[in-house]
């Protein structure tokens, strides 16, 4: 932080500018190359008398000796400081390695709070003496390299008592414009090949293999994206990532992150519960939580943010076992045995010790039934502040003795990516005490909680709430079709979140089609069938234009992609169309803003709408939410000793509330090996009706055959 004392006579305005060039500083310091000027210096230069001349435009001349510091308020602040700018560096090398580091100095970190954004170095070989002068990016409206060498030899000859003048002769550092990329094309296409194979878990996998043919979906490709960076400095944005969906292809689009910092593999073989040290401490909410959380009060803190999940199994499990199998995830992840209680008049989270456990009653097996039911788990009221966010309950039926089970976990402590960690967690948990073993985790887990102190400090990222506000701004809220009273709905007070919802079936050759659209588009299954929805609605309201939400992962640091916690953040997309606009037109065209959007995709929509100036009390920017389960987590095995396994699938829940006026939920799912995509849609009663429903499954059903053969769907209503 600044000085106290100092801080508001120091403190100069920023700009715009700066702001835009400090959070892409913040987030992608490797993206950031200084700005250099290099000059040789005559060999009568006195080193002493260019120190102080140096000295005197970095503190007077130009003021350059600034700090920038992100305040408590969340808040950019810029801080002339009148002393402590570090005196000339002096680095003596060999010619050859002029242009290395030369590299090295435009890639150079910048501490923005502690250092200035100029340098000045020499650079010392044994034939000739160079300058470097060094502004960073962030001072491009200040000042330009162009104006350097004259002011410095005006100040070096006031010092100078003889009048000499310093005479800067412009030079040129071959390769310093360029960074040399060690790895070929080749090295870089076999790691992402690597990467293919580990995410789809398919060895098969070949360098011009479409990874979306192959089984891949858009969560995975994140997955992959980020760890690509994390682990191999490998960077690939979204976009060319649909464009180029093999490993050779793929590669000829990466570029490659520099950066000295120092890579740790992650433990191996290690039997890792928890953190002890974080047990009985509080911790804040993640931003993410804290808008769930406002939403959990403002909708009565009822059974709306339950995630009633339920699985079927085709063979018999353990249920013994399969409790001792969760209880090692609870002690794995602690975000599961995590209370929310009220501290210093704020809501914090409380980790329940391990050893504590046994206190809160949280499974039952099939001979615990009684009166309970799939429905009445669904609509259980936690008490989140007294008990585990977890229910799990077994059920058998008395004729077939198939088991079912209810897994009823509150959406505070899980979003749907952690499962793609849980689920095979627990069918290695379940091997191993099926064997009389604890299981061993190949790697620690990260907790949401760690991640929310972190973010707590770091506050909100500054360019991507000015995105969002910025692609917001005057948009039209909300949804008004042409017929938009309820049918269904007699009761004149109705509970604005009551809803229905139905699968429309879109025949058994919709992944097809939906699969070549994409193919054509440089796609995805979710931008086809969202852009779809999209036309749907223009064309039953007669939309100029619409706000549709969806959700992204919010893990913004690859650390946290196998953390088992609520990180997802929904975001608002605007969708502006054209008079006649070609289908294909709008895929395109959702698609690049999706893409586009997703690397900003760090900040909950309250933030966003706070900022746009809506009241809390007119609710959400948008009616119509829409989001992928992908490839669903739901749908496994448990592994058993030599090979064998128990098969599981989803049981839908029978929802009875909404959130959203219209919900859009695209199943995407391999049963019997082949790929099936199903249109779930929830709608509140209070605003929409069945046969609005059914309508929009008409249009989307029209926007979706051009140019294929599509087979005529069914209806089921649930």
């Amino acid at each position: 932080m600044f000085n106290q004392q100092t801080e508001k006579k120091n403190l100069l305005p920023v700009s715009e500018y700066e702001e835009k060039i400090w959070m892409q500083q913040l987030q992608k310091p490797h993206s950031m190359e200084w700005v250099l000027a290099f000059y040789t210096l005559d060999s009568r230069c006195e080193i002493e008398y260019l120190e102080k001349a140096i000295h005197k435009f970095v503190m007077e001349d130009a003021q350059l000796n600034l700090r920038y510091c992100f305040t408590e308020s969340y808040e950019l602040e810029k801080q002339l400081i009148t002393n402590g700018f570090p005196a000339l560096e002096i680095k003596i090398t060999e010619r050859a390695a002029l242009s290395g580091l030369a590299a090295a100095l435009q890639k150079r970190d910048w501490q923005s709070e502690s250092q200035a954004p100029f340098f000045a170095t020499l650079l010392h070989t044994a034939e000739d003496l160079y300058l470097c002068l060094g502004l960073h990016p962030i001072l491009n409206e200040i000042i330009n390299k162009e104006t350097l060498s004259s002011q410095l030899s005006s100040n070096y000859q006031l010092f100078n008592q003889e009048g000499e003048i310093l005479i800067l002769h412009p030079a040129e550092i071959v390769g310093v414009n360029t960074v040399e990329v060690s790895d070929s094309i080749d090295k870089i296409a076999d790691t992402i090949l690597t990467a293919f194979k580990e995410s789809l878990n398919d060895p098969d996998v070949e360098l011009d293999d479409d990874f979306f043919e192959m089984g891949g979906h858009s969560l995975l490709a994140t997955r992959i994206i980020g760890n690509l960076v994390n682990a191999h400095n490998i960077e690939i944005s979204f976009n060319d990532f649909f464009k180029s969906p093999t490993a050779q292809d793929l590669a000829k689009c990466a570029s490659i992150k520099n950066t000295n910092a120092e890579l740790k593999p992650a433990t191996q073989g290690a039997n890792v519960h928890s953190n002890p040290a974080m047990v009985d401490e509080k911790y804040p909410l993640s931003m993410a939580q804290s808008f769930l959380w406002d939403s959990h009060v403002a909708t009565g803190m009822g059974a709306i943010f339950n995630l009633p999940f339920a699985i079927r199994f085709d063979g018999e499990v353990d249920e013994y076992v399969f409790k001792q199998a969760f209880t090692d995830l609870l002690l794995r992840h602690i975000g599961l045995r995590t209370l929310f209680v009220n501290h210093n008049s704020q809501v914090q989270q409380q980790v329940i010790d391990e050893t504590q456990l046994g206190d809160y009653l949280w499974f039952w097996s099939s001979a615990d039934t009684g009166a309970a039911s799939l429905a009445s788990e669904a609509a259980y009221v936690f008490d989140l502040s007294r008990e585990l966010p977890l229910r799990i309950r077994f059920f058998k039926d008395q004729d077939t003795k198939q088991q079912t089970l209810s897994f009823l976990i509150h959406h505070m402590v899980i979003d749907e990516w952690s499962l793609n960690t849980l689920m095979p967690e627990l069918s290695q948990a379940y091997m191993a005490r099926l064997q009389g073993e604890e299981p061993i985790w190949d790697k620690p887990a990260n907790t949401m909680h760690e991640y929310a102190v972190t973010q707590q400090r770091r506050g909100p990222r500054q360019e991507d709430l000015n995105y969002w506000v910025n692609h917001l701004q005057q948009a039209t809220p909300g949804l008004t079709l042409l017929e938009n009273k309820s049918l269904e709905d007699t009761n004149p007070t109705p509970n604005s979140i009551e809803a229905k919802w139905i699968e429309l079936d879109l025949g058994k050759n919709a992944h097809n089609v939906v699969t070549a659209l994409a193919r054509k588009h440089s796609s995805s299954t979710f931008s086809v069938v969202y852009s779809a929805i999209a036309q749907a609605l223009q064309r039953l309201g007669s939309l100029d234009e619409l706000v549709i939400g969806t959700s992204a992962s919010g893990r913004d640091d690859p650390k946290y992609y196998d953390a088992v916690g609520y990180f997802t953040t929904m975001v608002a997309h605007r969708v502006v169309f054209e008079p006649e606009q070609a289908f294909g037109r709008l895929i395109e065209h959702v698609t690049g803003t999706i893409n586009e959007s997703m690397v900003h995709a760090t900040v909950p929509i309250n933030l966003v709408q706070r900022k746009l100036e809506i009241p809390a009390e007119n609710g959400l920017l948008f009616d119509v939410y829409v989001q992928i389960h992908a490839h669903n987590a739901l749908y496994g095995a448990l592994q058993k000793p030599q090979g064998h396994k128990v098969s599981y699938q989803q049981i839908l829940p029978k929802k009875t509330e909404s959130l959203f006026g219209l919900h859009f939920e695209i199943m995407e799912n391999v049963v019997d090996e082949q790929r099936t995509l199903r249109l779930i849609v929830t709608y509140q009663t209070a605003r929409y009706n069945k046969k609005q429903i059914l309508k929009i499954g008409q249009a989307m059903r029209a926007a979706l055959i051009t140019d294929h053969v599509f087979e005529s769907p069914t209806v089921e209503t649930m």
